[in-house]
């Protein structure tokens, strides 16, 4: 009885720990459009530092103002990694969020003021 009890503490110890980390580790987030008259329409991800921006996230869709969109990271980070930079695109401007630490947000705001035009990275 008691190797019993032990092998339930192992395993739930276990089951908390992994539970834990996956929690921690999850940069999934809310992505909203702030803006009040511009439509979201193009968001690209890049480890940190790295200005390797992956396909438009968002696909055809568009983020429209007040809108919001959910960025679910299991498709497009197989290492769990936290920091990415975010580049946003609105009709004719960009703007860059650069090292931020997804796993520690749920939720991120944007808006079209002080976008890039001239300068933006190239994907």
């Amino acid at each position: 009885m008691q190797r019993l009890g032990k092998i339930i503490a192992l395993t739930t110890t276990a089951l908390a720990t992994v539970l834990a980390q996956s929690t921690l580790a999850n940069p999934d987030f809310r992505l909203i459009n702030n803006d009040i008259t511009a439509t979201l329409t193009h968001v690209y991800l890049s480890q940190a530092g790295r200005n390797n921006y992956t396909e438009d996230i968002l696909g055809s869709h568009v983020v429209e103002p007040g809108e919001s969109t959910f960025v679910d990271f299991h498709t497009h980070d197989e290492q769990h990694e936290c920091y990415w930079d975010i580049k946003v695109v609105y009709r004719g401007s960009s703007k860059v969020y650069r090292n931020r630490d997804l796993c520690s947000i749920s939720r991120m705001n944007v808006d079209s003021s002080a976008m890039m035009t001239a300068s933006e990275p190239s994907r």
